[in-house]
């Protein structure tokens, strides 16, 4: 393992260092934390109604008229497409293994995948008297989700392009 050593004897980087510091590694992360905030950003819509990601995963009441409560419940799906872009970024900052980039870039196609698919599997509670029936809406991808999307496939870009220069 190759050290460099300034002229007063202080240790400056070593080879594992070096892979860490690579700039394009630094763009992956920032895209990856960048596409995990954007949870807080519009997400979905349906009937003129727009809801956040941050609604999409951890639920929100939709209404309530009398006796019918429509609620969008906790959905770890979506949980899991804005969260493993922030675990990339984690293991993309923090490893200097051939190994962290792998699983970051299989965490980053997952959650690109999951976050362009949040349309078909995001369902709403609607309860009537007890009974509890979940109905799929006619939802709209916003801005949010598809720049949060898109952020992530630019980073698992990046983390494939990182593999591949492990493997030269």
């Amino acid at each position: 393992m190759p050290i460099i050593i300034s002229k007063e004897g202080v240790i400056i980087m070593t080879s594992n260092m070096k892979k860490t510091a690579n700039p394009a590694r630094l763009i992956a992360v920032f895209a990856g934390i960048l596409s995990a905030l954007f949870i807080f950003a519009p997400a979905l819509s349906a009937k003129g109604y727009s809801f956040s990601g941050i609604d999409m995963a951890f639920g929100v009441k939709i209404a309530q008229v009398g006796i019918f409560k429509g609620i969008k419940s906790l959905c770890i799906l979506a949980i899991i497409g804005y969260l493993f872009p922030l675990i990339a970024a984690g293991f993309l900052l923090m490893g200097r293994s051939r190994f962290s980039s792998i699983f970051a870039s299989s965490l980053l196609l997952v959650s690109v995948i999951l976050m362009l698919a949040m349309r078909t599997y995001v369902k709403l509670k609607v309860s009537s008297m007890g009974a509890e029936t979940f109905k799929s809406a006619d939802w709209t991808m916003l801005w949010g989700l598809i720049v949060s999307a898109s952020l992530a496939a630019f980073a698992f870009f990046i983390s494939v392009y990182e593999v591949y220069k492990s493997f030269k």
